[in-house]
């Protein structure tokens, strides 16, 4: 099966002349297709293998992330694009580890979007998902929590309510399609971060009786809400 399709260079993973890439018809089908010519704002590829299932979860999730050391942020990132997130927004934190202080963004930040890029390659979404400029975290939780739907905050200290107690008890309808989690970093939020985040409506959860690492954590979380919620 071959067929040409005409598309939006700006609905492509990659634009580059002979790179394979997944894309969606208007019928609302998918296939894996070879960028064969790219003209202004249009690319040509040419299709030759229809996908039985969406490449792109229904569910929107964002994910806000507290900055990590070394290469975990990049781990974080290449995972959650694998896990089908939507959106990724590095936050400031407490405890966050920020070289040259705060207000600086991470030394290899400007590598995420490529990180991001080889990750949809690999798993073949369509859809590179929007990685923010990195923000405080009140910010990024006054910003975007008014977006609707579902909010989680990963907090290892809290006591009653598990994430599993928390998807259970909703449907990826009632939740609005949308999902926002907020991952601390090592040594995760302060108590004075929980109480802000708290008070924009997340609901604090744990994951069981184990402490585990952020980048764990946060895998994890994506892991298990696609699983209840998404598409796994």
């Amino acid at each position: 099966m071959e067929n040409d399709i005409v598309v939006s260079k700006a609905l492509l993973s990659s634009a580059r002349v002979g790179a394979v890439v997944t894309v969606r018809t208007e019928e609302g089908k998918e296939y894996r297709a070879r960028v064969m010519k790219v003209d202004g704002q249009s690319a040509l590829v040419r299709a030759f293998e229809e996908l039985c299932f969406p490449a792109e979860s229904r569910l929107r999730i964002t994910l806000m992330q507290a900055l990590a050391k070394k290469e975990k942020m990049a781990l974080v990132i290449q995972k959650a694009t694998e896990l089908g997130v939507s959106r990724i927004i590095p936050c400031i934190s407490a405890k966050s580890t920020v070289p040259g202080g705060p207000g600086k963004s991470q030394d290899k930040s400007h590598r995420w979007p490529a990180v991001a890029q080889k990750a949809v390659e690999q798993c073949r979404r369509r859809l590179i998902p929007e990685i923010t400029a990195t923000m405080p975290l009140h910010e990024a939780v006054e910003r975007f929590s008014t977006d609707g739907g579902l909010k989680l905050l990963l907090y290892e200290k809290e006591n009653e309510m598990r994430l599993k107690d928390v998807l259970t008890a909703v449907t990826a309808g009632n939740a609005g399609g949308k999902v926002v989690l907020a991952c601390g970093p090592e040594g995760g939020f302060t108590e004075e971060e929980v109480l802000f985040v708290r008070s924009k409506d997340f609901v604090p959860v744990r994951l069981g009786g184990r402490i585990l690492r952020c980048e764990t954590a946060a895998l994890a979380a994506l892991s298990i809400i696609q699983y209840e919620l998404g598409d796994l």
